[in-house]
Protein backbone atom coordinates (compact mmCIF):
# COMPACT_ATOMS: atom_id res chain seq x y z
CA UNK A 1 0.00 0.00 0.00
CA UNK A 2 1.45 2.84 -1.24
CA UNK A 3 -0.53 6.26 0.52
CA UNK A 4 -3.00 5.48 2.99
CA UNK A 5 -4.89 7.39 4.56
CA UNK A 6 -6.27 6.10 8.14
CA UNK A 7 -9.38 7.77 9.88
CA UNK A 8 -9.68 6.05 12.81
CA UNK A 9 -12.96 6.54 15.18
CA UNK A 10 -13.20 9.87 16.60
CA UNK A 11 -15.23 11.05 19.18
CA UNK A 12 -18.91 11.57 18.38
CA UNK A 13 -20.31 15.23 18.06
CA UNK A 14 -22.82 15.10 20.77
CA UNK A 15 -24.35 18.81 19.58
CA UNK A 16 -25.25 17.12 16.63
CA UNK A 17 -26.87 13.78 17.99
CA UNK A 18 -29.61 12.36 16.51
CA UNK A 19 -31.61 9.59 14.77
CA UNK A 20 -30.29 10.84 11.26
CA UNK A 21 -28.95 8.27 8.64
CA UNK A 22 -31.66 5.61 7.42
CA UNK A 23 -28.66 3.35 7.57
CA UNK A 24 -27.28 3.80 11.28
CA UNK A 25 -28.81 5.01 13.98
CA UNK A 26 -25.69 6.09 15.69
CA UNK A 27 -25.19 8.64 12.75
CA UNK A 28 -24.90 12.37 14.03
CA UNK A 29 -25.07 13.84 10.33
CA UNK A 30 -28.09 16.65 10.45
CA UNK A 31 -31.06 14.93 8.81
CA UNK A 32 -31.17 17.85 6.07
CA UNK A 33 -27.79 17.01 4.99
CA UNK A 34 -28.47 13.39 3.96
CA UNK A 35 -30.46 13.78 0.70
CA UNK A 36 -27.29 15.50 -0.65
CA UNK A 37 -24.51 13.38 1.07
CA UNK A 38 -26.24 10.34 -0.16
CA UNK A 39 -26.48 11.46 -3.39
CA UNK A 40 -22.53 12.21 -3.23
CA UNK A 41 -22.13 8.65 -2.41
CA UNK A 42 -24.52 7.07 -4.65
CA UNK A 43 -22.74 8.91 -7.44
CA UNK A 44 -19.44 7.79 -6.40
CA UNK A 45 -20.53 4.45 -6.02
CA UNK A 46 -21.01 4.06 -9.84
CA UNK A 47 -17.50 3.89 -10.03
CA UNK A 48 -17.13 0.86 -7.96
CA UNK A 49 -14.92 -2.10 -9.42
CA UNK A 50 -15.39 -4.66 -6.86
CA UNK A 51 -16.30 -5.17 -3.03
CA UNK A 52 -15.91 -7.43 0.08
CA UNK A 53 -17.62 -8.10 2.99
CA UNK A 54 -16.86 -9.74 6.15
CA UNK A 55 -18.68 -10.14 9.56
CA UNK A 56 -16.53 -6.85 10.50
CA UNK A 57 -15.76 -4.89 7.83
CA UNK A 58 -16.82 -3.66 4.14
CA UNK A 59 -14.64 -2.82 1.35
CA UNK A 60 -14.71 -0.88 -2.07
CA UNK A 61 -12.37 -1.00 -4.55
CA UNK A 62 -12.34 2.19 -7.25
CA UNK A 63 -9.46 3.22 -9.95
CA UNK A 64 -6.86 5.79 -9.21
CA UNK A 65 -8.80 9.10 -10.83
CA UNK A 66 -8.08 12.56 -9.42
CA UNK A 67 -11.54 13.18 -8.96
CA UNK A 68 -12.24 9.32 -7.16
CA UNK A 69 -9.39 10.03 -4.88
CA UNK A 70 -10.30 13.92 -4.05
CA UNK A 71 -14.14 12.57 -3.27
CA UNK A 72 -13.50 9.85 -1.88
CA UNK A 73 -10.52 11.89 0.35
CA UNK A 74 -13.52 14.83 1.08
CA UNK A 75 -16.08 12.07 1.96
CA UNK A 76 -14.59 9.95 4.02
CA UNK A 77 -13.08 12.98 6.17
CA UNK A 78 -16.84 14.02 6.61
CA UNK A 79 -18.19 10.47 7.29
CA UNK A 80 -15.41 9.89 10.23
CA UNK A 81 -17.14 13.24 11.95
CA UNK A 82 -20.85 11.74 11.45
CA UNK A 83 -20.36 8.10 11.59
CA UNK A 84 -16.83 8.05 14.14
CA UNK A 85 -17.84 4.40 15.53
CA UNK A 86 -16.76 3.18 11.89
CA UNK A 87 -13.12 3.24 11.05
CA UNK A 88 -12.89 4.78 7.62
CA UNK A 89 -9.57 3.16 5.69
CA UNK A 90 -8.60 5.01 2.17
CA UNK A 91 -5.94 3.56 0.90
CA UNK A 92 -3.94 3.74 -2.56
CA UNK A 93 -2.41 0.62 -3.96
CA UNK A 94 -1.37 -0.39 -7.32
CA UNK A 95 -4.10 -1.52 -8.87
CA UNK A 96 -6.62 1.90 -7.43
CA UNK A 97 -7.89 3.47 -4.79
CA UNK A 98 -9.51 0.62 -1.79
CA UNK A 99 -11.94 2.18 1.00
CA UNK A 100 -12.60 0.32 3.84
CA UNK A 101 -15.12 0.36 6.54
CA UNK A 102 -14.53 -1.37 9.73
CA UNK A 103 -16.16 -1.90 12.74
CA UNK A 104 -15.83 -0.17 16.01
CA UNK A 105 -17.88 -3.26 18.32
CA UNK A 106 -17.00 -4.00 21.36
CA UNK A 107 -19.04 -7.18 21.54
CA UNK A 108 -20.96 -9.63 19.66
CA UNK A 109 -24.18 -7.26 20.04
CA UNK A 110 -23.11 -4.29 18.68
CA UNK A 111 -21.00 -6.32 15.72
CA UNK A 112 -24.11 -8.15 14.78
CA UNK A 113 -25.55 -4.04 14.27
CA UNK A 114 -22.72 -3.35 12.48
CA UNK A 115 -22.71 -5.99 10.41
CA UNK A 116 -26.44 -5.36 9.36
CA UNK A 117 -25.42 -1.94 9.25
CA UNK A 118 -22.45 -2.34 6.53
CA UNK A 119 -25.18 -5.23 4.68
CA UNK A 120 -27.40 -1.98 4.24
CA UNK A 121 -25.10 0.37 3.23
CA UNK A 122 -23.86 -2.21 0.10
CA UNK A 123 -27.45 -2.70 -0.83
CA UNK A 124 -28.29 0.61 -0.85
CA UNK A 125 -25.24 2.02 -2.76
CA UNK A 126 -24.59 -0.88 -4.70
CA UNK A 127 -28.18 -2.53 -5.09
CA UNK A 128 -27.26 -4.41 -8.76
CA UNK A 129 -25.20 -7.10 -6.04
CA UNK A 130 -28.45 -7.94 -4.85
CA UNK A 131 -30.74 -8.50 -7.32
Amino acid sequence: MENQTDLTPAEPNSAAEGDSCAVDRSCTLDPAQMPERTARWKKLFTNVLSHDRTPSSATFEFSNTDYLRAELDELVKLERICCAHVAWVLEENDTGLELTLKSGAKNATELASDNLQFDTLVKILLPEAYQ
